[in-house]
């Protein structure tokens, strides 16, 4: 395969969302001493999400659908989650048990999908792990402002971060077992 295969628009918007993740940790990490900086990692983690619905669509439209991208494109969501979770985990902003919970099944269906691959099998992302990814950029990114606001604006973001990251657990849960029955079915081949 040629290199120019590789640099398609959808990778490049995935390996985006990989490059904001340092920027995304520094904003972050900077919010105790500046809140308003939140903004900042709010706006990043937004545009990680459009990006992320970009990238799908210009595989679509345009065909431009591979092997690297269909496993490229969950890794960088994956990744970007785990790091917010972490850092507001931090910030005493989300319980350790939800993003035990998040964490472990992205570990989850990675090792399924990499066990896969190995077979020479690609297990692409589904429209359960889909509307997870989008609840969880939703809560996250209400996470992040939440606490810069008024009392009022305050309680209705942080109940929008709250739907969206248990909302995005129930997902969690529901498309790991997707993924194993999926997973299952290929072993029988």
């Amino acid at each position: 395969m040629h290199w120019r295969h590789l640099f398609t628009t959808p990778n490049l918007l995935s390996l985006g969302r990989i490059v904001a993740i340092p920027f995304i940790v520094a904003a972050l990490d900077m919010t105790s001493r500046h809140p308003q900086i939140g903004l900042i990692a709010a706006f990043l983690m937004g545009l990680a999400g459009i990006s992320d619905i970009l990238d799908g669509y210009f595989a679509r439209k345009y065909r431009d659908v591979s092997t690297l991208g269909k496993l490229l494109d969950p890794v960088a969501d994956k990744m970007i989650v785990a790091a917010a979770l972490i850092m507001l985990v931090q910030l005493d902003r989300v319980p350790a048990w939800l993003a035990i919970l998040m964490i472990l099944r992205e570990l989850y269906v990675n090792s399924l999908r990499g066990i896969a691959a190995a077979s020479g099998t690609v297990i692409a992302a589904e429209t359960l792990g889909k509307i997870k990814t989008v609840c969880q950029f939703v809560g996250l990114i209400a996470f992040m402002v939440g606490t810069m606001l008024p009392i009022l604006p305050h309680l209705l973001v942080f109940s929008i971060a709250w739907g969206g990251v248990l909302v995005a657990a129930g997902f969690s849960l529901i498309s790991a077992v997707d993924y194993t029955r999926r997973y299952l079915a290929i072993l029988r081949g």
